[in-house]
């Protein structure tokens, strides 16, 4: 076994206030695109994914970067330029010529996207199907990341809330961002997928390469609950 060193900075990461979960609403206010959010997703794994994309997706949240979804899976999505999406709202059906974001998607499990330069976010429709899906509110669960000597990095729950095994899901890419794994909370632990992480509970992790605890809700949306740390 090569000596591992920790490389990352350590630090508490929260769930509170961060997007969650939302429940994708049937019918979708808008058609998938040429490239759908979830095949994007799928095509990171692949040995040649698409560099653009042209996505179609309703607006689920608006901010810096704006939260799609086409009912397919999620999407990341940043304009070319902040101002873009003051003209955007919740709701609005969009379009855009994009490229992929191959390893922040993979890294993250949620499709990322950047508007090509000298392109706009377009919207195509203005709520065409009212309400878009909600965005409920995740576990408030804050996780310590302490360093185990240079072998490995161990994850505490310090609470206060309690978060479903199955619901939490460490995120690896090795081999300079080409290998990608994935494993539950309860895939290493004797806790079953329904069984909660509870206050003090711990996990230990050894695998080399950039790795993140992440939350993922019931529809597919994945939220990071802990920085990013690197092990050799």
């Amino acid at each position: 076994m090569r000596r591992r060193a920790l490389l990352a900075s350590i630090g508490t990461a929260s769930l509170a206030g961060c997007l969650g979960a939302a429940e994708v609403a049937e019918p979708q206010p808008c058609e998938p695109g040429n490239d759908s959010l979830g095949s994007l997703l799928d095509a990171v794994t692949t040995e040649e994914p698409p560099r653009t994309a042209r996505v179609r997706a309703v607006v689920v949240h608006v901010g810096y970067r704006l939260v799609l979804t086409d009912g397919t899976g999620w999407g990341v999505l940043d304009p070319e330029r902040e101002s873009e999406s003051l003209d955007i709202e919740r709701g609005d059906c969009v379009s855009a010529h994009c490229y992929l974001r191959e390893g922040a998607s993979k890294m993250t499990g949620v499709t990322r996207l950047a508007v090509h330069l000298g392109d706009r976010v377009t919207t195509t429709d203005e709520n065409p199907a009212g309400e878009p899906p909600t965005m409920p509110s995740p576990p408030e669960a804050l996780f310590d990341m302490r360093a185990d000597g240079n072998e490995a990095i161990v994850l505490q729950n310090v609470g206060p809330a309690s978060v479903p095994a199955g619901r939490l899901q460490v995120r690896n890419v090795s081999g300079d961002r080409e290998l990608l794994d994935t494993a539950r909370w309860s895939d290493l632990t004797e806790k079953a997928p329904g069984d909660p992480v509870t206050v003090g509970d711990s996990l230990r992790v050894d695998w080399p390469g950039e790795s993140v605890l992440c939350w993922r809700g019931e529809s597919g949306w994945v939220e990071t609950v802990t920085d990013w740390w690197t092990l050799e």
